[in-house]
């Protein structure tokens, strides 16, 4: 599978810095991430049957951390989205195939969990991120011995989770531009300061 998770948090980190787009720094945190998590990759090798993909936990781990930092809601959409996704793991190794398009029926799922049980894009963007981190370390609890070879995450999962959490950022960025509201993006308020301090200098 073509790496669309990469081509998107790279196309964007370099867009929002050149445009000078609030949110930015965000975008260019998880960029370096990916980088820093490659490193790790070329100096571990994997060791079956779990291939950890360290550049793409790191970059899901900075997304949780810049979400969790906005949410207001928290515990709860993290607990639902984590059972959601471990239910989707045991029953995908229990029972495969008796749904066509199995991980689109799941994702969809998923992302009702999470919209039902938060309010706002940041808490459906720590409640995801967060859960996905989770189910990482429990999918090596509840399915060792029973699966030959895993990637954490697989393509699916990376792919899917990172143009969802793009598109709905996007999406509310705009909203909020088109109602004339400042967007809420986790460094706006960083550089509103600067920009007064400088005008009171």
């Amino acid at each position: 599978m073509l790496p669309y998770g990469e081509w998107i948090i790279f196309s964007l980190a370099f867009g929002f810095w050149a445009e000078k787009i609030p949110g930015k720094r965000m975008l260019i945190s998880l960029a370096g991430a990916w980088m820093g998590g490659r490193v790790l990759e070329s100096l571990f090798a994997p060791y079956y049957p779990w291939n950890w993909h360290y550049a793409r936990l790191a970059v899901i781990l900075v997304c949780w951390l810049w979400a969790w930092h906005q949410a207001k809601r928290r515990v709860l959409p993290l607990v639902l989205v984590v059972l959601a996704l471990i239910s989707q793991d045991l029953f995908l190794v229990n029972e495969p195939g008796i749904f066509l398009a199995n991980k689109w029926l799941f994702a969809g799922v998923i992302v009702l969990t999470a919209y039902i049980s938060a309010h706002e894009y940041w808490e459906v963007a720590a409640a995801i991120s967060g859960g996905l981190l989770i189910n990482q370390l429990l999918s090596v609890f509840f399915l060792d011995g029973i699966v030959r070879f895993a990637d954490l995450p697989d393509d699916f999962t990376w792919n899917f989770w990172v143009a969802f959490l793009a598109m709905g950022g996007l999406v509310r960025g705009w909203r909020e531009r088109m109602a004339g509201v400042q967007p809420s993006q986790p460094d706006a308020a960083e550089e509103g300061e600067e920009v007064r301090d400088i005008e009171e200098a």
